[in-house]
This record gives structure tokens, sequence and C-alpha cells, in this order.
């Protein structure tokens, strides 16, 4: 299951504040969007083999890659020259979102009942991707609306967690807009050349 449940450096790419309809009530609500640049085995979070689809390891791993008579493993070499990237589909509902902000822990960001998707992850030279996603919400306070505002093109600390394990559905349900996917992600994963998102 994707989360990312240590502190992950993250830059906020674009920040766009809106309005959601919830019943008769109108609630201030936002959507960013994080660029993380990581190994290329966060990957595994959404199928267990999908770096092995884009990289090998090595064919002629160096001399220093050897330690202790184990061959070096690690997935750096693209398999693929043509496929710049790959779409992630489906809708995660229920995540949280936590930005580190500031020294003071009272400064920091919440985000519940997010909603993520548009995920794609860049393939890069060297065993690293760079995932870009799209995280919304409209379970956030007006202090909090107004710093993120003023973290466009900010690298920031955040963590992203998915909804405790025995958390029905419907109770995740009921923190969304009234328009909403309808059920849960399917695990499909699709690569294009170039693609953008």
């Amino acid at each position: 299951m994707f989360e990312l449940p240590e502190p992950t450096r993250a830059k906020i790419k674009h920040v766009n504040v809106r309005t959601e309809t919830h019943g008769e009530d109108r609630k201030p609500a936002v959507t960013i969007k994080l660029r993380i640049e990581a190994s290329n085995m966060l990957l595994q979070h959404f199928e267990d083999d999908l770096p092995r689809r884009f990289y090998r390891a090595p064919a002629l791993p160096p001399a220093q890659a050897v330690l202790d008579g184990t061959m070096h493993t690690q997935l750096t070499e693209l398999l693929s020259q043509v496929v710049a990237a790959v779409l992630i589909k489906g809708v995660y509902q229920g995540w949280t979102l936590f930005i580190d902000y500031g020294a003071s822990a009272s400064s920091h960001i919440l985000m519940g009942g997010c909603k993520v998707d548009k995920i794609k992850a860049e393939l890069l030279a060297g065993g690293t991707i760079a995932l870009t996603l799209n995280v919304g919400s409209s379970d956030i306070d007006d202090r909090s609306l107004g710093r993120i505002c003023m973290l466009q093109d900010i690298e920031v600390s955040i963590t992203l967690k998915a909804p405790k394990a025995g958390a029905a559905q419907s109770d995740i349900d009921e923190e969304q807009p009234v328009k909403k996917p309808r059920g849960r992600p399917r695990k499909v994963v699709a690569a294009l050349a170039g693609a953008d998102v």
C-alpha cells in the first residue's frame, strides 16, 4: 500500500485553493502538487515487482560494488531509453498529510481525509525516480491554508499515511465532497514515453 510513513523531503510545486460543497455547506479546500525524488524502490508501494519492469542491476558491476562476496544487486540501469514515465492509475481516499513547518509543533500543517491522485513517476538514471502526486483536502484550518500558500516552490519534510486498518470506507467517505470518485483504486500501471499529467 502506498504511503510515506517516515519523514520525506518533497517540493510543493503548485497550490490550488478552492471551495467544496458538503451538503448545504461550502468549505475551503486545497490541492497541492508534490514532487519527491527517491529510490526507484518506492515503486514497490504500488506493485512489488514494479522497479524490475523498468530497471536492472548493472551487467558488469564495478569491483567496488562487490562486498564480502555479494554481488551488487541495486537496480540502477534503465531497461529502456524510450519509456520516460510511469502513470499510476487510481484514487486514494482518506490519507493524512503532515507537513513539518517551523520549529514549534503548533505550527505544523495537518491535512486529514486527503484524496491522493495523479501519481506519476519519472524514470531517472542511476536508480532514482521523481514522483509527482496531487494531495487534496477540505479538512484543514484557515491558518494552515495560508501557510501552505506560502510554501509553493519550497522543499519541506512530509509524511503521508494511509487510513488506519479497521477504518470503514463509509467513515472515510463522509469527509469527502458530494462529488467524489466511486470505489477503491485498481492497481493498474501504464508506462508512457514522455507522458505528462
